[in-house]
């Protein structure tokens, strides 16, 4: 019993890919508080969100065209996935690229 299942672990590993991530480059977007529409120019707006729906929330929303502007960068650069991290007191995001290839 023992050696079979030591024969299949082992057909299991045997036949397991290797990946490996390169770090291409990161892009930050921070202090997204101090941006449209929560403020314009000096003037602070409400902006009211769904608690109730988006009780994780910790930063505030972000321009889509903006994201997808740093996703094409980080593509361009070489990148084909992306790690995406709130920032943890400047209300804002970093996208981390890199690039997964089989080894």
């Amino acid at each position: 019993m023992a050696y079979l299942a030591y024969t299949l672990l082992s057909t299991v590993i045997l036949n397991m890919k290797t990946f490996v991530e390169k770090f291409i480059a990161v892009e930050s977007r921070t202090e997204l508080d101090l941006d449209y529409p929560n403020y314009e120019g000096e003037e602070r707006n409400e902006v009211m969100i769904p608690h109730n729906k988006l009780n994780f929330a910790e930063a505030p929303s972000m321009d889509i065209d903006e994201t997808i502007k740093i996703l094409t960068e980080l593509k361009e650069k070489g990148a084909n996935r992306i790690y995406i991290a709130d920032h943890c007191d400047h209300h804002g995001y970093y996208f981390y690229g890199v690039q997964l290839r089989e080894i």
